[in-house]
């Protein structure tokens, strides 16, 4: 009876250690990254780096001390232990079989999510960088390659999924207020603080957008100095001369970001302006597409629903919308011999100054007439018939300029097309009905189109996505 048991207890036991070492790996995860939902930035925010080793998040060992002994007194340096799991200080390093982690060996497929391209992410298992990738050799105690775990072939547990990115880009718009003043001012220089290796350091930029790039997640601080337009001096004998007076900025900056994914999307057709496509199938199409003879003419409409903590989403409603953008995963370019042709999408945001109710995505792989919304109505059902506008229209009516618009030439499948959408969400944070976007198109040619990867996609990081970047007051 024993021998029949054996397996299925060694399965449970197993199962439960799974569940426990992944538990465990999202704890040092937070311990490195921290929860900057709550204002949190763990080591990286203290340190501005990933750990060299797990073992760094315990012990201070060579790394600088913590300070706030730096500009606005914004805390640099150690100031561990990061992380407590388990009985002794040490307990986090190992898993729940008793096996130590290792961490940053795993590699990333990159963009394209795909392996054996030019932008994979070599981890330390092939000589490549710290990708911050925490690996279990899970139940058989042995490691496995980076190649075995994606291809499935390995029981071994990874957390995350992806290469830990800790930097990113910072941009600095300075204003003028005062009483007589009030108006966007870039004629001086912008200089950020921010942790390199636990010591302060800075960047600066003396020409606007002031702009900087590697900057890690956390609160950081900033300085401007500008010269002032104060008088202007109109005499003949004179003209042109200005006196300036030097404005000098100490400001706190805390740069976080938050991607958010596609609650609904669907295609409907210029060509035929009652139909109709659910996005089930994964993806949707936007362009001229022959199909038996007839040229289709697809648009797409894409909706994020939880963007703000009162919808359900991560910002919060009094964020300082800093940039957003929307990205779109290509799926396939085509026709096929022809892919370079040029084809122009520009986002416009759907309005709703009526109050007639957001738009209805068919489900699944829906598709016809009358099925929910098209060109002509927000929602085409029969019983429902709801227009764009009060006075009907199409959907056309009922959008606002165009955010930002981008011209695809041949582009390979996996690439991410990001369009500049901060317009559109600081309408939302405002008040504006969150309606989502129209991706209409424009071209020259008689077919040309691109297939994007929808909200239905197999792979999560494929789907429509706003990355939004905000400060809070």
């Amino acid at each position: 009876m024993m021998i029949g048991v054996l397996p299925l207890t060694i399965q449970r036991v197993n199962a439960s250690r799974t569940e426990e070492t992944a538990r465990r790996m999202v704890k040092i995860y937070e311990a490195i990254m921290g929860e900057p939902s709550q204002r949190c930035y763990g080591y990286v925010g203290d340190m501005g780096k990933l750990p060299d080793t797990l073992t760094d998040l315990n012990t201070r060992g060579t790394q600088p001390s913590y300070t706030t002994s730096t500009t606005n007194g914004i805390g640099m340096g150690w100031r561990g232990p990061y992380i407590n799991v388990g009985r002794e200080l040490g307990s986090y390093l190992k898993d729940a079989w008793g096996n130590n982690y290792r961490y940053g060996f795993v590699g990333d497929p990159g963009n394209d999510n795909t392996w054996g391209t030019a932008d994979d992410v070599q981890g330390l298992d092939n000589g490549g960088i710290n990708t911050g990738i925490i690996q279990s050799a899970g139940p058989d105690g042995v490691f496995a390659s980076t190649a075995d775990i994606r291809n499935g072939s390995a029981d071994d547990i990874i957390f995350p999924y992806r290469k830990v990115n800790v930097t990113g880009d910072v941009y600095v718009t300075t204003f003028v207020k005062r009483q007589d003043l009030n108006w966007k001012y870039d004629k001086g220089s912008v200089t950020i603080f921010y942790p390199s290796a636990g010591v302060e350091t800075s960047a600066s930029d003396s020409s606007a957008p002031f702009h900087f790039t590697g900057i890690p997640q956390g609160i950081h601080a900033f300085r401007g100095v500008f010269d002032i337009v104060t008088k202007t001096i109109t005499d003949t004998t004179q003209a042109g001369i200005s006196t300036f007076v030097a404005l000098y900025l100490d400001v706190l900056i805390e740069a976080l970001g938050e991607t958010v994914f596609a609650t609904k999307d669907a295609n409907i057709r210029v060509d035929a302006v009652n139909f109709s496509r659910g996005t089930g199938g994964g993806t949707f199409t936007i362009g001229k597409r022959k199909s038996g003879g007839t040229t289709q003419s697809w648009e797409a409409l894409v909706a994020f629903e939880s963007i703000f903590v009162d919808e359900g989403g991560p910002v919060p409603r009094n964020a300082i919308i800093s940039s957003a953008s929307l990205i779109l995963t290509v799926s396939n370019k085509g026709p096929g011999t022809a892919k370079a042709r040029a084809i122009t999408i520009s986002p416009r945001r759907v309005l709703d100054a009526a109050g007639l109710g957001t738009w209805f995505a068919p489900s699944g792989t829906t598709s016809g007439n009358n099925t929910g919304v098209s060109f002509d109505k927000r929602d085409d059902r029969a019983g429902f018939d709801t227009e764009w506008t009060v006075a009907g229209g199409n959907v056309v009516d009922s959008v606002a300029a165009a955010d930002d618009s981008v011209t695809l030439g041949e582009v390979q499948a996996g690439s991410a097309i990001s369009f500049i959408v901060t317009n559109s969400v600081e309408s939302w944070r405002t008040g504006a009905p969150n309606q989502g976007f129209y991706l209409p198109f424009s071209t020259t040619f008689a077919e040309v189109y691109v297939d994007f990867f929808s909200r239905q996609a197999i792979d999560p990081n494929a789907r429509p996505k706003l990355q939004i970047v905000f400060t809070l007051p």
